[in-house]
């Protein structure tokens, strides 16, 4: 079976959200204690097509990350700061986030790309929205 693709001859991207659900019999723990413990072996951080790394915690609010081949994209989630933005015609304080990405066109359209994060951005500004089904 073929990937789909754009008219541009490209892969097009889906992207799945998977929530644990309280019918859910996986131990979530588990999917990433080795991971958080620094005992993850190669095996168990391979086999991915995209990478999702967060610099928040070193304090940067851009970045460009480095793609992990043989992966085609990487996604850095970058500190969250309070920031003045404009709501309605006022200027309020709001706690904003950067997202910083990086893929690789040979395999993904930059159109395609981006079409990602913009559905990314939105479900962490609504993530009320993960639960529907479009």
């Amino acid at each position: 079976m073929s990937e789909p693709v754009n008219e541009r001859g490209k892969p097009t991207i889906s992207v799945v959200v998977v929530q644990p659900t309280p019918f859910c019999n996986i131990n979530c723990n588990y999917c990433y204690l080795p991971a958080r413990n620094n005992k993850a072996t190669r095996e168990e951080l391979s086999g991915s097509t995209i990478t999702i790394t967060s610099l928040g915690k070193l304090g940067g609010i851009a970045s460009t990350p480095i793609i992990n081949a043989p992966e085609v994209a990487i996604i850095g989630v970058n500190r969250a700061i309070e920031r003045p933005v404009v709501i309605d015609g006022a200027i309020a304080i709001r706690r904003t986030m950067n997202l910083s990405s990086s893929f690789d066109h040979r395999f993904v359209d930059g159109y395609d790309a981006a079409a990602m994060i913009q559905a990314l951005k939105e479900s962490l500004e609504h993530p009320a929205t993960i639960f529907i089904d479009r």
